[in-house]
């Protein structure tokens, strides 16, 4: 054990008694010993601003969260139409019946209308086949724009307000 070791060893035992005598054992250890059990060294830190930082990503989060359901309806709207398109040579009514429907996880464009007959069981997939799927490959593009645009305004928004005050 070198000098500068056994140094340390007793100015940190002797811290450990001094806080022992003032019933402040266990801040003594955790403080007096690394996470090997050798003598380790305080450090303390202070954050400042911490307070205003939460509060303007909170705001930042708001402001995100309020506008994307808006930009996904517009990118469903924009699916459906274009699946109305695709699919209205085929059956005009049952392209009529393609809804968006806004939900918890995002948008949902889907057949509004019930089964009328039952005769075609492929009825749902020739659907999927022929307009859905296509109109949301088609259009994916323009939904990842919609909400990216979204988070871009709130970016600007946020850089727009200055720095945070510490």
């Amino acid at each position: 054990m070198s000098g500068l070791s056994r140094l340390a060893g007793r100015i940190f035992s002797s811290i450990g008694r001094r806080a022992v005598r003032r019933g402040e054992r266990r801040a003594a250890r955790s403080v007096a010993r690394g996470s090997s059990g050798r003598p380790g060294v305080r450090v303390e830190y202070r954050v400042h601003g911490l307070g205003a930082t939460q509060r303007a990503f909170a705001d930042f989060a708001a402001e995100v969260a309020e506008g994307l359901p808006q930009a996904l309806a517009e990118a469903g709207e924009r699916v459906r139409q274009d699946a109305y398109e695709r699919f209205s040579p085929i059956s005009p009514a049952s392209a009529a019946g393609f809804k968006v429907r806004a939900r918890k996880r995002g948008v949902v464009v889907a057949q509004g209308k019930r089964k009328k007959t039952g005769q075609r069981p492929d009825f749902g997939r020739l659907q999927m086949e022929r307009a859905l799927t296509p109109a949301l490959r088609s259009n994916e593009g323009e939904a990842v724009r919609l909400v990216r645009k979204v988070v871009d305004d709130a970016c600007r928004n946020f850089n727009r307000r200055g720095s945070l005050t510490f």
